[in-house]
């Protein structure tokens, strides 16, 4: 599920990077910037114990498959 996820989304970031448009272009940069300069565990701490501060919880798995996620459009 994390990898067709992955995926579309990584589909998505490609073509933003290379839209026309330099805000679409700034956000997917930076974007993937910031999730190949985290460490993968630092990623599912703040996914599991961060969000819910601000009232996002994910179980277990969902948070795993989330973080799979983000990784994978990297």
């Amino acid at each position: 599920m994390a990898m067709v996820i992955a995926m579309v989304l990584a589909l998505l970031t490609v073509l933003g990077r290379h839209a026309p448009n330099a805000v679409i272009r700034w956000i997917s940069t930076a974007y993937v910037e910031v999730v190949r300069n985290t460490p993968f565990i630092v990623q599912i701490f703040v996914i599991y114990f961060g969000l819910p501060a601000i009232g996002v919880k994910f179980d277990p798995t969902r948070a795993a498959i989330v973080a799979l996620r983000l990784t994978g459009l990297s």
